[in-house]
């Protein structure tokens, strides 16, 4: 799940975004009906997938979120029958609170135990205080270490896009990948 920065993020959007490119057509498909139709307010496009898809329209949007989280658990667990899944959350200091919040659920029902990891990761300098709490919260009693990494320098950074692109960077694109990533 790749949290993106945006000035107000709008809710559930790492998840979705998460879900329309990690669940196939046959994933949905093995899905219960009932779950789909829930997890279609999210995902309109699931209508078009699945056209006899019963429209749900909630009227008390605190019991919609608890049946869409029910059903964000239901998929997950769907997802981890033929294999265990491993879920990274980058970026998470740009995750919309809806998101963490579905994630903590899943969390405090124990889905991440073994065999299944979350690896999340973060600007620690730029963490707001919704995701301060989930990083706190979330782990009591899990397994889970914090790895700290230090900035690359310039010369790291250079060297990387060597490898990568097969010739030198120019100063001015250095200077850029310095500006927009900070390290």
């Amino acid at each position: 799940m790749d949290c993106q920065e945006s000035q107000q993020p709008l809710p559930y959007q790492a998840l979705i975004s998460s879900l329309r490119q990690c669940v196939q057509a046959d994933e949905w498909q093995s899905l219960a009906e009932g779950w789909r139709s829930q997890l279609a307010i999210l995902l309109p496009e699931l209508s078009a997938l699945f056209p006899d898809l019963q429209q749900l329209h909630p009227a008390n949007p605190l019991e919609a979120s608890s049946q869409v989280y029910e059903a964000i658990y239901q998929l997950f667990k769907l997802l981890s029958q033929k294999h265990a899944l491993l879920f990274i959350l980058e970026d998470v200091q740009w995750c919309d609170g809806a998101s963490l919040l579905v994630l903590d659920d899943l969390i405090q029902r124990g889905f991440f135990r073994l065999p299944h990891f979350m690896v999340i990761t973060s600007r620690s300098q730029a963490l707001k205080p919704d995701v301060e709490q989930f990083l706190e919260q979330a782990w009591r009693g899990l397994p889970n270490e914090r790895i700290v990494l230090s900035l690359l320098t310039a010369t790291d950074v250079q060297q990387i896009s060597q490898v990568i692109l097969g010739q030198d960077v120019s100063e001015k694109v250095m200077q850029r990948l310095m500006l927009d990533t900070g390290g």
